[in-house]
């Protein structure tokens, strides 16, 4: 860890993978038993059970068609749509092993391919959003504000409490964006919520290794470390 980088160390995490699909899977509720059999093949290592895999409909629109497979002892689920793919978790365990997330990610869009060949990705999308406790001697708005260099002029005073910033990947390589603020979770700590979204064109794997470089380089241009552990 650079000696100038403020050490953000993890109390709270959410992670959130989507895999935006076109055409939408149709496949999926027309080949019913197959699906059953590529989620519990694919997901069983993740210590999935058959009493672990739940529809979810709440009206006859296909759109809200929902097949959920509960992780329970990663703190993590997998959900099927017509139209995306998705992987959550608000597990620190998880979130701090990206190798972890792409195996996890990989088995999940593999159950889609195995059921829908003819679905495509066409966006991927990975999230990590942090609350951490910072050392006692740092005062995270004096750091806030030291990317803000313009203050609204008159009473009352409004002090900066969040910042954004837009990272462009290169030509249709993607974009990323950055937003740090006071947390509202941990008292006197920081939110970092960090996203990044590729085009379908790149694999899952590949995905989860640039969001995870993406997360780290872009802590630290704002002069942050993330710390995972107890």
């Amino acid at each position: 860890m650079g000696s100038d980088l403020i050490p953000v160390q993890v109390r709270q995490t959410d992670l959130s993978y989507y895999a935006a699909l076109e055409p939408p899977a149709f496949a999926l509720g027309a080949r019913w038993v197959d699906l059953q059999a590529a989620m519990y093949t694919r997901l069983e290592q993740f210590k999935l059970r058959l009493t672990d895999i739940k529809v979810e409909s709440t009206t006859a629109n296909p759109g809200d068609l929902s097949v959920v497979c509960w992780m329970f002892n990663y703190g993590a689920l997998a959900r099927f749509r017509l139209d995306r793919v998705e992987v959550w978790s608000n597990n620190t365990r998880v979130a701090a092993d990206p190798g972890l997330v792409k195996r996890m990610v990989v088995q999940t869009t593999g159950v889609l391919r195995s059921v829908s060949p003819d679905s495509h990705v066409t966006m991927h999308t990975l999230t990590v959003t942090i609350h951490g406790a910072l050392p006692s001697l740092i005062e995270l708005g004096a750091h806030i504000a030291s990317y803000v260099t313009r203050r609204p002029e008159g009473p009352p005073t409004l002090a900066p409490n969040g910042v954004s910033f837009l990272c462009e990947f290169g030509s249709g390589q993607g974009q990323g964006s950055v937003i740090l603020e006071q947390s509202v979770v941990v008292p006197g700590g920081a939110h970092l919520r960090v996203m990044s979204q590729y085009p379908g064109s790149i694999s899952e794997g590949e995905v989860v290794d640039r969001a995870f470089d993406f997360l780290q380089t872009a802590a630290a241009r704002i002069r942050l470390a993330v710390v995972w552990g107890p």
